[in-house]
């Protein structure tokens, strides 16, 4: 398996998952790499600047928000919403650019180093940043707007239709959602760059982190279109049980095998 997909599930194996063991290896991932050792230093800086910029200040959701979101701190690719590198962390803070999800776990990193506890919060088809134990939601896209958790709602329910809103849509990402959503980001923006090995490594990831017998077949799919033949059959024989019959996936990962002799 992929180093960094290896690091991905072990990590989510655990009962208490470390946040920023798995946004490096989501990062990785995204970068083709095995490791990004370099982006907890990165994180370490970033942390320092914006200690600098509070001024003392106590570190509160909404101030750290205020100022980690600003124009001149990280704000949201508008333009290339869909580049890989809005995937990766280390890019995200290079760049100061990136996409809901990825530009909320800078915070929930940098915010745990100062002292601040937030967690994402997973909208369909939008992310928001939330200090815990507290009823204000941060829009990091969106320069780090701030509302209630009515007044999300309200909005939801102007754009969406009330039919469409669950009081579940304000839970907080737990890590194998939150893995699984980024991973889909991510090989949205593999199949946009046209780039087929990423799409796979993505697939992998959202396998590890949400498995299900359309992700397997997607994978496995792919795996035999470049002519990987023996790795889908074996990914295949690995997953049986994820298919909606396993003994035939069974079988058709023999025969997979069988072909090419």
């Amino acid at each position: 398996m992929d180093p960094a997909l290896s690091v991905l599930e072990e990590s989510l194996g655990q009962p208490r998952p470390d946040p920023e063991v798995v946004a490096r290896a989501m990062s990785a991932i995204a970068a083709g790499v095995d490791d990004l050792p370099a982006l907890s230093d990165s994180l370490d800086s970033l942390a320092d600047r914006m200690a600098g910029l509070l001024e003392g200040r106590p570190v509160t959701g909404s101030a750290l928000a205020a100022v980690l979101y600003r124009a001149d701190g990280l704000r949201g690719d508008r333009r290339g919403y869909e580049s890989v590198d809005n995937n990766r962390l280390d890019a995200v803070i290079e760049r100061g650019l990136g996409i809901p999800l990825t530009l909320g776990m800078v915070g929930v990193l940098v915010g745990r180093r100062l002292g601040c506890e937030f967690e994402l919060v997973g909208l369909p088809g939008h992310v928001l940043v939330r200090e815990v134990g507290t009823d204000l939601l941060n829009d990091a896209f969106d320069g780090g707007a701030v509302a209630t958790a009515g007044e999300v709602r309200d909005r939801f329910v102007l754009r969406h239709g009330v039919d469409g809103w669950r009081p579940s849509h304000l839970d907080a990402l737990g890590p194998r959602a939150l893995t699984g959503r980024w991973a889909r980001n991510l090989r949205a923006a593999a199949a946009a760059a046209a780039d087929r090995l990423l799409v796979e490594r993505a697939l992998g990831a959202e396998l590890v982190a949400e498995p299900s017998g359309a992700v397997l077949a997607a994978l496995v799919a792919s795996l035999r279109a470049r002519g990987a033949v023996l790795d889908a059959a074996g990914l295949l024989e690995e997953h049986a049980e994820l298919a909606s019959d396993p003994a035939a996936a069974r079988l058709r990962a023999l025969r997979m095998r069988a072909g090419l002799n």
